[in-house]
């Protein structure tokens, strides 16, 4: 929206829910939301389903159409081209969630309201574990016919290196056809707000996880991690930053929770939810090590903030941050994982300097140029 605005574009924003501006504002800041706010409409298409009710006229009304979530909203229109829309493809996942018929993926994600019928048949799926009969594998065809067209007529931009071979082996799409921009990171705030302004004694010997309270997240591994640490009588504990968006988060909260107790760790390993900057600000000034879980992670805005802040990454071999985080971090198992971070706390500040310059190039700027560049390329 950013980039659009700067060019003099006018836009408008389709969205599954209308933006709870305020809690917006709280995590992000002014700066971010005030583009929401320039948008000449804000339409909300509560469900998958009434996304495809007939747009008559519509391929007159945009210059360009720009998917920023295809996985979760793989809208598609007869009229879209390469010429006139944009898909940013995070990670293949939708084509993964229909092949292995994931019934939650249509309620949670496309929010796809069932009729008695098929939530009888649903419930019978849950139990049997069996193949999806005719109600539901009418919309996994419907979806999968969606997604598959929005993404071979339009162009696609992914995150990293690593999401783009994943796009070419699950579409077998054109290599040269799908761009990397990696996403935008505030660096200067991170920076500015935590390494420039951290004083020697708020620094501990603390590890810092930052991520959505979320199953894919691979949370359990921090803990994991912080049983390891607790063992060897290494650091002052492990903190998990998350936010918590519905009932199946925090039904993966309360087992992470149960996790930290069957461990014995809740002196160690402490949770907070829904944070705003700010608290994140003064979180990040008592760690010295970021630890990221997931291994797999698309790209990892959460591991580019810490970076920035002058944390020390401890980030999985497997994944977009190994494109950008120094080899040396990289770990395969949870020991190395601990090793790594027990020798991460004696790093010197010249080490966390460097890290945190290492990371410029995913500024805002940076990205909005790329992404300028794109809509430049194309013909309107």
């Amino acid at each position: 929206m950013q980039a659009l605005h700067n060019m003099g574009f006018d836009y408008d924003i389709v969205t599954y829910a209308n933006p709870d501006l305020d809690r917006l504002e709280n995590v992000y800041g002014s700066n971010l939301v005030s583009m929401i706010k320039k948008a000449n409409k804000v339409s909300i298409v509560p469900t998958f389903t009434k996304a495809h009710i007939n747009n008559a006229g519509e391929e007159n009304k945009y210059h360009f159409n720009i998917n920023t979530h295809p996985d979760l909203f793989p809208f598609h229109h007869e009229y879209f081209s390469k010429e006139n829309t944009i898909t940013y493809c995070h990670f293949p996942m939708a084509k993964q969630f229909v092949h292995s018929k994931n019934i939650e993926y249509l309620r949670r994600d496309l929010r796809i309201e069932f009729s008695s019928d098929e939530i009888e048949e649903k419930e019978q799926y849950s139990k049997a574990r069996t193949h999806c009969t005719n109600y539901t594998d009418r919309y996994f065809a419907s979806v999968y016919q969606s997604y598959q067209k929005l993404m071979e007529n339009s162009t696609v931009i992914t995150n990293s290196e690593f999401s783009r071979r994943a796009i070419i082996k699950t579409l077998n799409n054109g290599t040269h056809e799908i761009q990397v921009i990696r996403p935008p990171v505030d660096v200067e705030a991170f920076r500015n707000n935590v390494l420039y302004s951290s004083r020697e004694d708020e620094k501990k010997d603390i590890v810092l996880t930052v991520c959505r309270i979320h199953r894919s997240k691979g949370i359990e591994n921090a803990v994991r991690l912080a049983k390891q640490l607790k063992e060897k009588r290494v650091g002052d504990g492990l903190r998990v930053i998350g936010n918590i968006t519905s009932e199946y988060d925090w039904n993966y909260y309360l087992n992470l929770k149960k996790m930290v107790g069957d461990y014995e760790l809740e002196d160690y390993v402490t949770f907070e939810t829904n944070v705003n900057l700010k608290r994140l600000f003064s979180i990040m000034k008592s760690a010295k090590v970021y630890f990221h879980p997931m291994v797999g992670e698309h790209f990892g805005m959460s591991v580019v903030e810490a970076m920035a802040a002058g944390l020390i990454p401890v980030v999985p071999n497997v994944g977009g941050q190994t494109e950008f985080v120094p080899l040396k971090y990289h770990f395969s198992t949870i020991e190395e994982a601990a090793e790594k971070v027990s020798s991460a706390f004696y790093d010197s500040d010249l080490e966390r300097v460097q890290i945190s310059n290492s990371v410029n190039r995913f500024s805002v700027s940076n990205y909005i140029s790329e992404f300028q560049r794109i809509i430049d390329n194309l013909s309107p």
